[in-house]
C-alpha cells in the first residue's frame, strides 16, 4: 500500500520537474531570440515571480466518526481512526470511496468527482450509518416482538375458541343425550300407558260381563219368586213342589247375582287404581 502511494508521489514530482524544466528552456529560447534582434537594447533582467506556484495535485482530506478501513475504486488505502484527520493524494475523475467499519459490519460509500486540482473534504458518517443500522435492528426485533405477541395471542384465542368448541360440542351431545333419555322414557311410559289402557280395557269387558250376568240372575230370581208366589196358597203337592222348586232357584240367582255384582265391583277398584296410576304418568 506505502508502495503504491510512493509510485503516484514519484509519477506526480517527475511531471512537474519535467514541466519546470520545459518551462526554463522555453524561456531560455524566446530570451536569446530578442538578444538577436535588438543587439543594441541593454540585456534585460529576468527576475522570478513570486505569484508563480509550482502545479498542485487534487487531495481528500479524510475525517471519519468511527475508526474504519478504505478503499478507493475496490482497492484498499489505509485505516482511519475516529476524529483524526488525513490528508491522501487522488488522481483526476470520478472514483468510487469506501470506508468499512473494523468488524466489516457496516459501510459509508460515496461517489467522488475530481476536477480541479484542489482540496476535496469527506466526512465518513460510519457513526451514522451503524446507528441507522442498529435501529432498524432494534426496530425489527420490536416487530419480531410484536408478531411474537400477536401469535401467542392468536395461538390463546384459538386455544379458548377450541375449547368453546369442545364445550359447545359436549352441551350439544348433553342436549341429545338428554333428548333421547326423554324420548326413551317418554316411549316408556306410553308403552305403560299403552298397556295400562288396555288393561283399563279389558277389565271393563269382564265388569260389563259380570254385571250382565248379575242383572241375568236378578230377573231370573225375580221369575222365580214370582212363580213360587203364585202357588204359595196352592194345596196341591205339585203345585206346592213347583214353588218351593221356584223359590229354590230364585235363592240360587240371587246368590249368583250377588257374586257376580262382588266382581263387578272388584273390577271397578283394580280400574280404578289402573286410572289413578294414569293420572300419576301424565304427571310432568
Amino acid at each position: 500500500m506505502l508502495s503504491h502511494f510512493h509510485k503516484l508521489a514519484s509519477l506526480r514530482l517527475r511531471r512537474v520537474i519535467t514541466f519546470a524544466v520545459l518551462l526554463f528552456c522555453a524561456c531560455t529560447l524566446i530570451g536569446q531570440s530578442r538578444t538577436e534582434q535588438t543587439s543594441t537594447a541593454p540585456k534585460a533582467v529576468v527576475r522570478p515571480n513570486p505569484s508563480a506556484s509550482p502545479t498542485k495535485s487534487p487531495v481528500l482530506l479524510l475525517r471519519s466518526d468511527a475508526d474504519c478501513k478504505y478503499s478507493i475504486d475496490g482497492v484498499p488505502i489505509g485505516e482511519l481512526n475516529s476524529g483524526v484527520i488525513k490528508t491522501i493524494p487522488i488522481d483526476f475523475g470520478e472514483h468510487l470511496f469506501e470506508a468499512f467499519a473494523k468488524d466489516g459490519v457496516d459501510k459509508w460509500e460515496t461517489v467522488v468527482d475530481i476536477e480541479k486540482p484542489l482540496q476535496k473534504v469527506l466526512l465518513i458518517g460510519l457513526a451514522k450509518v451503524r446507528a441507522a443500522r442498529l435501529a432498524t435492528l432494534q426496530e425489527a426485533e420490536q416487530l419480531r416482538g410484536e408478531i411474537r405477541t400477536k401469535q401467542q395471542k392468536a395461538a390463546q384465542l384459538e386455544t379458548e375458541r377450541k375449547s368453546l368448541v369442545g364445550r359447545q360440542m359436549e352441551l350439544e351431545e348433553k342436549r341429545e343425550a338428554d333428548l333421547k333419555a326423554k324420548q326413551e322414557a317418554q316411549a316408556v311410559l306410553n308403552a305403560k300407558r299403552k298397556g295400562i289402557l288396555a288393561q283399563i280395557e279389558s277389565l271393563q269387558l269382564k265388569m260389563r260381563t259380570e254385571n250382565d250376568l248379575a242383572a241375568n240372575d236378578e230377573q231370573a230370581a225375580a221369575s222365580g219368586e214370582r212363580g213360587a208366589a203364585a202357588v204359595a196358597g196352592s194345596t196341591n203337592g205339585f203345585a206346592q213342589l213347583l214353588g218351593a222348586v221356584n223359590s229354590t232357584g230364585a235363592d240360587l240367582k240371587m246368590q249368583s247375582a250377588q257374586a257376580h255384582r262382588n266382581s263387578a265391583r272388584q273390577l271397578q277398584n283394580q280400574i280404578d287404581d289402573l286410572q289413578r296410576e294414569l293420572l300419576r304418568l301424565d304427571q310432568p
